[in-house]
């Protein structure tokens, strides 16, 4: 990893210090842009093997491209579907918005990482958005893998821990 993007994974990632929401779209948006950069770079200098067995094929999913794209659809301030958001869903912006803020304060894998080579895993606005695509369609978890660029596992992961995280956020205060 190079220094800049070593810079913006300090500056916006491990620095979160409950910025508004306008702002967070911006920091998740520069820390995917930088990344995109940096795998198109990396892209001119890569090696023939790739992976740990000869046999095994990895596939490049592209996160960051996906994120920019997903941001830049439904979640920018100038979104390319803002009258299609209540449609695909299922829900307002705004409540949206207000799970995906209660989800990511409470469980801290909604949060952008780097994995084990160094690598910054998906955002939690797709995390998010996979959990409830799957939730309001009843889709499978595997179903994602066109439209978001995440695996199976992710997928389900992330449903699983959106599920606990909102029963544990906004379950018995607001039953009463």
């Amino acid at each position: 990893m190079d220094s800049h993007l070593e810079y913006v994974y300090k500056q916006y990632v491990e620095s979160s210090d409950g910025s508004s929401d306008r702002e967070e779209y911006f920091d998740e948006t520069t820390i995917m842009r930088a990344i995109l950069e940096d795998a198109e770079r990396a892209e001119e200098h890569v090696l023939n093997f790739k992976g740990s067995a000869k046999v095994h094929r990895v596939l490049n999913c592209n996160r960051a491209h996906g994120h920019l794209t997903l941001v830049d659809d439904y979640f920018a301030p100038d979104t390319l579907f803002a009258d299609h958001f209540r449609r695909r869903f299922r829900m307002r912006k705004t409540v949206f918005d207000r799970l995906y803020h209660g989800v990511r304060s409470y469980d801290d894998y909604y949060i952008p990482k780097k994995d084990a080579v160094g690598m910054i895993g998906f955002s939690g606005y797709k995390k998010c958005t996979a959990a409830i695509w799957m939730l309001a369609y009843g889709t499978a978890a595997d179903s994602s893998d066109e439209n978001l660029r995440m695996c199976e596992s992710t997928c389900r992961d992330a449903m699983v821990r959106f599920a606990t995280a909102v029963v544990e956020v906004f379950g018995p205060q607001y039953l009463r």
